[in-house]
């Protein structure tokens, strides 16, 4: 469960990031 969560809010930060850049 919480290496998901690590998973889950690793991938919320890149897409974040990448709108950001975009």
């Amino acid at each position: 469960m919480e290496r998901r969560g690590r998973i889950a809010k690793m991938r919320l930060i890149m897409k974040q990031l990448t709108k950001k850049i975009l």
